[in-house]
């Protein structure tokens, strides 16, 4: 659907995200009701609708609205099975979860497994290797403490894994450095 952002971001840790600019916060919360009320009155095809889901999700993951942005991306592999992206937006709103100040270990631990189960889908159904799969399980694994295992996974975005494009050509940053130690127990 023609002029929904696309807030994309490589880091579900680190600093907090900047807040978008208010026109693209005002648009990008129309087009979330906007677009329910389309998917259930069917004005506009279901076929249509995964990527705005999509979209959506990326936009409330990147203002940190997890239980939201897992709803969008739920609604989206709902209506399309093979849509890696929405399958790994799943894993990042449990990574970004896991995240949280002050979460329990308990529950960050349940959130990374929950993560990794939808990682794993996400790499089984993308079509070839994707950098965003390899950065998801770095953080995975960092923040289950299996530091050597992040460390390979983080090694696999150093290598081109698309032909004529760089490691990090599907991802763009709006946040600060990632710092995945904020997964470790303070």
């Amino acid at each position: 659907i023609a002029g929904i952002e696309d807030f994309e971001q490589p880091a579900v840790v680190g600093e907090p995200s900047e807040l978008p600019p208010v026109e693209n916060v005002e648009r990008m919360e129309e087009a979330d009701i906007v677009i329910l009320i389309a998917m259930r009155t069917g004005a506009i095809g279901l076929n249509d609708l995964a990527p705005a889901f999509v979209k959506l999700g990326k936009y409330w993951n990147y203002i940190e609205n997890y239980p939201r942005a897992v709803a969008r991306f739920q609604r989206a592999v709902e209506l399309d099975s093979s849509s890696w992206e929405a399958l790994l937006g799943i894993s990042r709103s449990f990574c970004g979860l896991a995240s949280r100040p002050g979460v329990a270990e308990e529950i960050k631990q349940r959130n990374l497994r929950e993560a990794a189960e939808w990682c794993k889908k996400a790499e089984q159904t993308c079509p070839s290797p994707e950098p965003r799969v390899f950065l998801n399980w770095g953080w995975i694994a960092y923040g289950q403490g299996q530091i050597d295992a992040a460390i390979e996974w983080y090694k696999k975005l150093k290598r081109p894994t698309r032909k004529s494009r760089g490691p990090h050509a599907s991802t763009t940053s709006r946040r600060s450095t990632p710092r995945p130690e904020i997964f470790l127990k303070r």
